[in-house]
């Protein structure tokens, strides 16, 4: 005969072991989806600022996590914070099959983006660097990346002369007569750039681009090269066109795009 508090305690436990696992695949689930797309595109709006001498620009990200073992480059890591506050390393590490602590480089973790990602209805889109095109993914609170191929050592001067011109900057009031600055500045920057150009082979030195200003041509900047530029800076668009990209698909401008957006 069938011993049926056993069969009824067998019941239970295969009841408490699916329930187990329904409630660990729903708590991976909430961590690897994170906010709906909806608060993603809201949370990224609200963080632009946009200030009186027509300056607009994304506030820079808080983490509210930090892995202890990141998979990717810090600057790498910072670029998808934007979108996930809670960028989870080891997770990262998890799709890429390589243990936590193992550095990959940019096109190892663009071909990870979409998989860390899933469920959130976001790409990681090449775009044209036009003004139009840059604008309408900076007022949208969505930074921009890519990277130029220069020499760390040839970009140093050219780096310092930015950082003090930004600094210079902040005391103007009228973006218009910081034009007029700008424009009796064209030949020592066309000069800098000039030199940096020809150190070119340095290696793939990532940029962000996070603001403008239409009134000055302008795009604040972070550049990951160059012990003087530790914060953003102002560039003029002609600076910033006169740059040498790094050939290669995986280095040109790319931003997020939000599939869900589209739809609607």
């Amino acid at each position: 005969m069938f011993d049926m508090h056993l069969i009824s305690k067998m019941a239970l436990n295969v009841f408490a072991a699916y329930f187990f696992i329904c409630a660990s695949l729903a708590q991976e689930g909430k961590k690897s989806y994170g906010e709906p797309t909806a608060d993603i595109i809201a949370r990224l709006k609200a963080n632009v600022v946009k200030e009186k001498s027509g300056d607009v620009f994304i506030k820079p990200y808080e983490r509210s996590n930090s892995s202890p073992n990141p998979v990717t480059y810090p600057i790498f890591a910072a670029f998808y914070a934007y979108i996930d506050a809670d960028f989870d390393g080891e997770r990262f590490a998890e799709y890429s099959g390589l243990s936590a602590g193992t550095l990959l480089n940019w096109g190892e973790s663009l071909s990870l983006f979409g998989k860390y990602f899933k469920g959130k209805d976001i790409e990681l889109k090449t775009i044209t660097p036009s003004d139009k095109n840059l604008i309408a993914y900076l007022e949208k609170g969505v930074p921009i990346t890519f990277f130029i191929d220069v020499n760390p050592i040839a970009f140093e001067e050219f780096a310092e002369y930015i950082k003090t011109r930004t600094e210079k900057r902040a005391e103007f009031t009228d973006i218009k007569k910081w034009r007029e600055e700008l424009d009796k500045d064209k030949a020592i920057s066309k000069k800098l750039l000039s030199k940096v150009s020809k150190e070119k082979g340095g290696g793939a030195n990532q940029v962000f681009i996070t603001g403008y200003n239409a009134q000055s041509k302008e795009y604040q900047c972070y550049f990951a090269i160059g012990r003087h530029l530790k914060n953003t800076c102002w560039i003029t668009k002609a600076e910033l066109d006169a740059f040498e990209i790094k050939k290669g698909d995986d280095y040109t401008f790319r931003s997020f795009d939000f599939k869900e957006a589209k739809k609607r």
